[in-house]
């Protein structure tokens, strides 16, 4: 089999979906009935917490996270478990982010590979990447017996993103030094970005952001792409002559293989989104 031109490996949560797929999920099983309310109670509580900025997105996620790895989604038969995920990936997977869905489509077109790497679980993981055609997907996988699930935590496949993505690329013929772009959204995905000659960090959290400023060095910039209601944002993370780190705007082709940047760029104006750029055509020096 030929090899791909290059390759774009991405985080989903929060990178491509503009949600949480895995908790999405469970919200959804909870309105079929099919698991039970108790292990959620606290999660749901704190739902209202974090939309009025109350409490840090890591703490509601985090009790998600643990009602789903402890007995949330005990005795939901595997089969509605996979059919719910589907339901929700048709009814709702078009919730992306403008700037990762044309990147996803623009590497696509231009005959790179597509991997994503997620902490969801797969039977929404998947899906949601079939109905985008990547070439592979891994999320996490929670236990069953005779076809129904049972209580105890998932294989958590994303805990180090560096090792998977780096044998996702071994098995199909590329190393770090080929034309890799990886993209992700919280320090979970850092060491991922490390392994990339076109490292993203798209929407970053704080944690990230200060793990790029303490990481970069002064000839590897780290490019910061915000896709908010005010407009795309393509920035870089540099370190002056000082050691001081710093956060300047900067071009597509700093930041993207020049045949993607420019293909970005025709992609966001032909869909009517040019009013949306806030990125200057100057390159870095």
């Amino acid at each position: 089999m030929e090899k791909s031109k290059g390759a774009l490996i991405i985080d989903i949560d929060g990178t491509a979906w503009r949600d949480c797929l895995e908790h999405r999920l469970a919200k959804l099983l909870l309105q079929k009935g099919l698991i039970k309310r108790a292990p959620y109670e606290r999660a749901l509580e704190l739902e209202r917490e974090r939309r009025l900025r109350r409490i840090p997105h890591r703490t509601l996620n985090d009790e998600w996270v643990g009602a789903n790895n402890t007995n949330g989604f005990e005795g939901v038969t595997v089969k509605d478990m996979s059919e719910t995920a589907r339901e929700l990936v048709e009814h709702d997977g078009d919730e992306m982010y403008v700037w990762t869905r044309e990147l996803i489509h623009s590497c696509g077109e231009h005959g790179y590979f597509r991997g994503a790497i997620s902490g969801s679980s797969e039977d929404a993981v998947k899906p949601f990447c079939e109905r985008f055609d990547f070439d592979a997907a891994i999320g996490s996988r929670y236990p069953t017996r005779d076809g129904v699930h049972v209580a105890g935590p998932g294989e958590w496949f994303a805990r180090e993103k560096n090792v998977v993505a780096s044998k996702m690329l071994q098995e199909y013929g590329f190393t770090p030094q080929d034309c890799v772009i990886t993209m992700g959204d919280t320090l979970a995905d850092f060491p991922m970005l490390e392994i990339a000659r076109y490292p993203i960090a798209f929407e970053p959290n704080g944690e990230l952001l200060a793990k790029l400023e303490l990481s970069v060095h002064w000839h590897r910039p780290y490019a910061v792409v915000r896709d908010s209601k005010d407009g795309i944002t393509v920035t870089a993370i540099l370190r002056d002559m000082r050691g001081v780190a710093y956060e300047r705007s900067c071009g597509l082709e700093d930041i993207l293989p020049l045949e993607i940047a420019a293909d970005m760029r025709r992609r966001l104006t032909q869909h009517r989104l040019g009013n949306l750029l806030r990125f200057p055509d100057a390159r870095l020096p």
